[in-house]
């Protein structure tokens, strides 16, 4: 027994605690603060319940009412403040964003390579789809004088 409660120290000491340091927590915005207690409790109350108590007394009929209400509620809040992107500007930040979050690990040079090549692949289709439009106005105009 005390094996494992050695090794269970070690775990902390070793993999749990560090993680823990590296956390920038006076850079935490509260929103993660009251996520993370309501994890908490959430949890908690599962264990009692799991137990046979039952810490909020409630019928199954009210409980299905809580839980259909809160659920909407939820996906309400969350597709309402979610940036879904749609327009076209929009999915290009989105492209954009996802390829400075992948550099941000590299150095600063190469961050703005990578955003240059985007730019170069995003110049690339606009002009295709330009020329290929010009294309088409040339051939009405064309048709139209035969």
């Amino acid at each position: 027994m005390s094996k494992f409660f050695g090794n269970f120290k070690n775990y902390i000491k070793n993999a749990v605690i560090p993680i823990f340091t590296r956390i920038q927590w006076l850079e935490i915005p509260v929103s993660t603060y009251v996520r993370l207690a309501l994890t908490i409790i959430v949890s908690i109350n599962t264990v009692i319940t799991m137990f046979g108590l039952n810490p909020i007394p409630i019928s199954e009929s009210t409980l299905y009412l809580v839980i259909s209400v809160t659920l909407n509620i939820v996906v309400l809040i969350i597709n309402t403040f979610k940036n879904n992107s749609t327009s076209k500007e929009a999915l290009i930040s989105d492209k954009i964003m996802r390829a400075l979050k992948a550099a941000s690990a590299l150095d600063e040079d190469a961050t703005i390579g990578k955003l240059q090549d985007i730019l170069k692949e995003l110049n690339g289709k606009n002009n295709t789809a330009s020329q290929q439009e010009h294309t088409n106005i040339e051939e009405r105009h064309d048709n139209s004088i035969q």
